[in-house]
Formats: structure tokens, sequence, C-alpha cells
């Protein structure tokens, strides 16, 4: 059965320069059983690091917040039956996450009944080694042409999706045609509606995208009707930061087949989201991370 399901971009910010969250993580699920990761962050608020996994660059993992207390009842045609759960067991209300290794940028998979960021904040300040404090925050959308017209950011990357039989001329001037030329013959030739054009830098390159131009042509894309993506990738000197000029770069969203008698299977469709959504979003900000 398929269900929507909904992600958002979290930074998670150390006191300690240079402390990394998934270097934290790591440590925590060096813990075995996984009961004995669980704190109490308030009363009847328990949670746990349910899994952990490193692939490539990503770390990948789940948090539970375990509901002991105010259990709803079952129902049946005959009515309501009280639910009993023993030996300390309880309902697991699951979050997965992903983040990159070198960062501590963090895509969350939202669940109201579930451990929320902020708490997972204050569930890693219950582990002193290695010390970790983490104010977890949106990424800001107000500020985004503050951010990408600050002369100390470099400018990574630029993506913007339009129509491209009225709005191409917004990719390369009079002096240099043959972008948007290509790109209308490429919409044209598979009958497209919409063409996507991504500009960047090797990750091993210095520097930034010409400013000037990059802006003048996101100012652009942003005054016109149909425009469906605008988004570039700014780094400065301790971390990269996307930003959506449309204000939507905050969420991923979608449809999943969901498993609610196969916990393993409906961990791998959550898991697999997340990472294709990081992936195509954020890949580039996990590049310049690594290449500091």
């Amino acid at each position: 059965m398929k269900r929507d399901v909904t992600a958002k971009y979290w930074s998670f910010e150390s006191t300690r320069p240079g402390q990394h969250l998934a270097g934290v993580l790591e440590e925590i699920a060096k813990l075995s059983p996984v009961g004995s990761r669980e704190q109490e962050l308030e009363k009847g608020y328990p949670v746990r690091l349910e899994r952990f996994e490193i692939i490539g660059d990503l770390v990948v993992g789940e948090v539970c917040r375990i509901q002991r207390d105010n259990i709803p009842p079952t129902v049946d045609s005959a009515g309501m039956t009280p639910m009993e759960l023993t030996d300390g067991r309880g309902l697991g209300h699951r979050s997965a996450f992903v983040s990159n290794r070198s960062g501590d940028t963090v895509l969350w998979q939202q669940d109201q009944m579930a451990c929320s960021p902020d708490k997972f904040a204050v569930y890693l300040g219950h582990y002193g080694t290695p010390c970790y404090s983490t104010q977890p925050s949106p990424f800001a959308t107000a500020n985004v042409w503050t951010e990408i017209e600050n002369p100390k950011a470099s400018i990574r990357y630029f993506s913007i999706k339009v129509a491209p039989q009225r709005n191409l001329d917004l990719f390369a001037g009079e002096e240099d045609p043959i972008v948007k030329e290509l790109a209308r013959q490429c919409a044209s030739a598979y009958n497209g509606d919409f063409v996507d054009v991504s500009v960047s830098l090797d990750k091993s390159s210095e520097g930034s995208l010409d400013r000037k131009n990059v802006i003048g042509t996101l100012r652009k894309a942003k005054e016109m009707i149909g425009t469906r993506k605008i988004r570039a990738l700014v780094k400065g000197e301790n971390s990269a930061m996307l930003l959506d000029f449309l204000n939507r770069h905050q969420l991923e969203t979608g449809k999943i087949e969901r498993f609610p008698d196969n916990i393993e299977s409906d961990w791998k469709a959550r898991k697999g989201f997340l990472l294709d959504a990081f992936n195509g979003t954020l890949a580039h900000a996990d590049d310049d991370e690594e290449a500091q």
C-alpha cells in the first residue's frame, strides 16, 4: 500500500568545531543491545537510536520514540478493548534520517508521533563521550539573496527548470546562443514541456561560478511565469548551503510502498526514499563538504 511520506532538511550544529553528527551516531550505535541506547528525555518520552548504517559518503538511520503510556485501545465490532503491553514493551514510533558523513545536514522523516529533530538533539546531549550539543533548525529561505550575494561565499552550483519555448533566453545572451538553442532542440526532439539546466564546479575545483551572471540568471528565472525550480549551492568557510529561490527546498515529499506487517521491508522503503531524495538534492553539498 502506497503512503505519503515527507522529510525536511535540518542543520545540526555542534558546539565543538570539527565534530560531525555522523561520528557521534557511530559511537552510540556501538552500544548493544539496542535497548541500551534508550534515554528518557522527559517523563514518558523514551527515545533510542534504532538503526545506523554507513553507505559510502552517507549515513542513514532510524530513531524510535517508545510509547508505553496512554496506549489507545484496540477496536473491533463488539467495541473497544484496552491494549495490554507488558515487560517494558511499547509502541514504536519511528523516524528515518540520512546525513552526509562529513557534514551536519540531515534529511529527517516527519511524523508527529515520532521523535522530532529538536528532541533528538536532547537525546544526543545524554552522551558525553564524545560531547555533542546540537541546535537543529530548518534551512532558512528568507535570506537566500543575501546568502548568494555574499562575496565571501562561493557559488558551486545552480539549477533551473523552465518551459523551453518561452523562457530559454535567460540561459545565454546574444553573444552565446548555443546553450539556449541546444536546450530548445532537446526539448523539441523529445516533446518535452520543461528543460532542467544545471551548472556546477567539480568538487576539486577552487573558486566560484561567475557570481554576477549566476545572480542575473536566477533573478530572471524568478520573474518568469512557469518556472518550476531555481536552486543554488553556496559554500562558506565551514559549510555548504543549498538555497531554493522558490521556497520549497525544506521538504521532500513522495509516495512509497509501506509494509506495516514487515518491519525490515518498511525500513528499506523509507531508507530508499530518503537516500534518493538526499542524493538528488544535496549531492553537490556532500561533495563540497568532503573536499574541505
